[in-house]
């Protein structure tokens, strides 16, 4: 059996596992043991409450491990001036393009130009603003984006973590019956 901290269990691997956990089928249930392959092995065992507490307390490990490790992988979260200043420049694009477009609609038609050779020379224009809005906006996103992504996997640990020392606590009052 391999060690249940060097690999991370699917999400559908912990689901099975969970419901599992809740059914009592005779005094007896399936357990899931990780095989070096990474797959699981049905086990039939007799209910056992230590057994389950440390299930879960592997499964706890275990996300707590990968919601670190993604947060790593994100990098520093962004300080709180650079968000703002995003902010702000996100909304002073979305104005200056508002300012732009209006420009170009109040544009007026020179007289030797076709009305519908304007329409579509204004629509160019319009594209054309828009495009480099969005280019210009892209930085800025991905600013924004970072930090959300910060905040819930920060969440997300935190909930992992207290669900950890709950399962601590549990087993340090006398194991998983119950």
């Amino acid at each position: 059996m391999a060690l249940w901290g060097t690999r991370t269990l699917t999400p559908e691997q912990k689901a099975q596992i969970a419901a599992e956990q809740q059914q009592d089928q005779e005094g007896t249930r399936k357990s899931h043991h990780l095989t070096d392959s990474g797959s699981l092995k049905d086990v039939e065992e007799a209910r056992c409450p230590m057994f389950i507490l440390l299930n879960c307390l592997l499964l706890a490990i275990a996300d707590v491990a990968q919601t670190r490790s993604i947060l790593q992988t994100l990098g520093p979260r962004p300080d709180h001036e650079t968000v703002d200043t995003a902010r702000l420049k996100l909304s002073e694009i979305e104005s200056n393009l508002s300012t732009q477009l209006e420009e170009i609609v109040l544009s007026p038609q020179p007289a030797e130009v076709d009305r519908l050779e304007w329409r579509a020379h204004l629509a160019d224009k319009e594209q054309h603003c828009r495009q480099a809005s969005e280019k210009e906006k892209n930085l800025y996103k991905t600013i924004l984006q970072l930090e959300e992504m910060h905040e819930s996997y920060e969440k997300l640990l935190k909930a992992a973590e207290q669900r950890l020392v709950k399962i601590y606590e549990k087993a340090e009052m006398g194991g998983g019956e119950g």
